[in-house]
């Protein structure tokens, strides 16, 4: 039988005290079965990868260009620059007043070199 003893915090479990050699085999245990499911899991499949910065902008309204420009420390005149367009025009892609074709928006990623998928949210 394994001793342990549960520590409750309002009356639910908080904490479990246990022998550390046990605690250490769970340990163990845990990260045999996180490598074994990494290994069966395909990962192109997961599309493309979104820093959590990008993702949290979005969901606080910003447009997906302006996240990633903001993400890549770029100002709208250096990403601009680098389009040879104005600075203007990447305001109003980033208020979502003119919508850029998909040939642009593929000139964007790659200027902010992030998948074009994300900024086509």
């Amino acid at each position: 039988m394994i001793e342990t003893k549960i520590i409750t915090e309002d009356n639910q479990p908080k904490y479990v005290i246990m022998d550390y050699l046990l605690f250490d085999k769970f340990y163990d245990l845990i990260e045999e079965l996180e490598d074994e499911i990494d290994s069966k899991i395909d990962k192109s499949s997961l599309g493309p990868k979104i820093p959590f910065e990008v993702v949290k902008s979005i969901i606080n309204g910003k447009s997906a260009v302006s996240a990633w420009r903001k993400y890549r420390k770029l100002t709208q005149k250096e990403l601009a620059d680098k389009l040879r367009v104005s600075q203007a025009q990447i305001a109003e892609w980033e208020n979502a007043k003119a919508n850029p074709r998909k040939s642009t928006l593929k000139k964007i990623a790659d200027a902010l070199q992030c998948p074009l998928e994300s900024i086509m949210i």
